[in-house]
């Protein structure tokens, strides 16, 4: 076991076994590279300050952690607060990390790490070296739609509530992603995917608003779905949904009288009229008023020709179709 606070020279120093800094705490200054090759690193941490309060390891060279551990303790009654930060290694450069210790937040009494109060945990950082400093726990988030329907023409969005529950001490940033069936910037506006959240707040809004298309179609549908990060917990309400109801009229599509199912519509506005029983229209002979008369509407009366007029056109097409006279030019006598 290394202890007491001193310097060392050797390069590359090995750590297989247990290495202490000393005097409780106490500092070492090493010239070159450290590798740990299974050992493991005590330090303990009674204050702030680096040397006198908490043990300190300051290398010049290289520390190699992959195959080491770290035990840390806390000494003379101190405990971490949110915001206490012990840089207990310095080096200029690091490889690796201690077992079970990755960068990142870690709950008090793993990787070698003391127990903290429930509201807090630590955060590992490989910077030059190792610095251990105290956060808050993460709170956890929720999201729920708290106007779940919209229109693509309203004064009243569809809105989402993202809630933190835990500490708010601390400014915090929210991520969400976006499906559903709606496009957005097509059928709603934009919608950022991080959601700030100021010291003290505890929940924060997210607005749907709806884009017109002037397009008859279905209602649709915006999810909001909170993705993971290590800053915060998602809890059991991790998504929701917003409908877009469609607000557009349809379009008239009938004829000149404004669609009568009796009428046909011509392009030029006008309607013309069809009746089932008509021998001219239809090509079948005209039924018998009786059988018709429950299933088919009355038709119009129309003026029956006088014999008198039917003589008259006769008179007309044998006139239009007399003989004719053929003169045939090249044999015809000379004059």
């Amino acid at each position: 076991m290394i202890g007491n606070s001193q310097a060392f020279t050797l390069t590359p120093i090995n750590i297989g076994g247990e290495w202490a800094p000393g005097n409780s705490p106490g500092e070492s200054h090493i010239t070159g590279d450290v590798e740990f090759t299974g050992g493991e690193l005590q330090m303990e941490i009674g204050g702030l300050t680096a040397g006198t309060e908490h043990d300190f390891v300051q290398i010049t060279g290289t520390a190699n952690l992959h195959s080491g551990k770290l035990a840390v303790a806390l000494i003379d009654g101190h405990i971490p607060s949110i915001g206490s930060e012990y840089r207990i290694i310095s080096a200029k450069r690091v490889d690796g990390h201690f077992e079970g210790l990755e960068a990142g937040y870690h709950a008090g009494g793993t990787g070698g790490l003391p127990v903290l109060p429930n509201e807090m945990r630590w955060h590992v950082a490989y910077d030059h070296g190792l610095v251990l400093s105290v956060s808050p726990k993460p709170p956890e988030v929720i999201i729920a739609a708290t106007v779940n329907k919209t229109a693509e023409d309203t004064d009243t969005p569809g809105e989402f509530t993202i809630t933190r529950a835990g500490n708010t001490d601390m400014g915090l940033t929210v991520y969400l992603s976006l499906n559903g069936t709606a496009d957005e910037s097509l059928d709603y506006q934009y919608i950022r995917k991080e959601v700030a959240f100021l010291p003290g707040q505890a929940t924060a809004k997210v607005t749907v608003v709806g884009i017109p298309d002037f397009e008859e179609e279905h209602s649709e549908t915006v999810i909001a779905t909170l993705e993971s990060h290590e800053d915060y917990v998602v809890g059991d309400e991790n998504s929701a949904t917003v409908i877009i109801e469609n607000s557009d009229v349809p379009i008239d599509t009938g004829g000149g009288d404004g669609g009568n199912d009796a009428d046909t519509g011509n392009d030029d506005g006008t309607d013309t009229d069809f009746w089932p029983d008509d021998p001219i229209q239809t090509g079948m002979p005209a039924a018998s008023s009786a059988s018709n008369s429950a299933s088919t509407p009355e038709r119009p009366s129309k003026p029956i020709a006088s014999v008198e007029s039917i003589d008259s056109t006769l008179e007309d097409f044998g006139t239009l179709f007399e003989p004719l006279i053929v003169v045939d030019v090249m044999n015809a006598p000379d004059a």
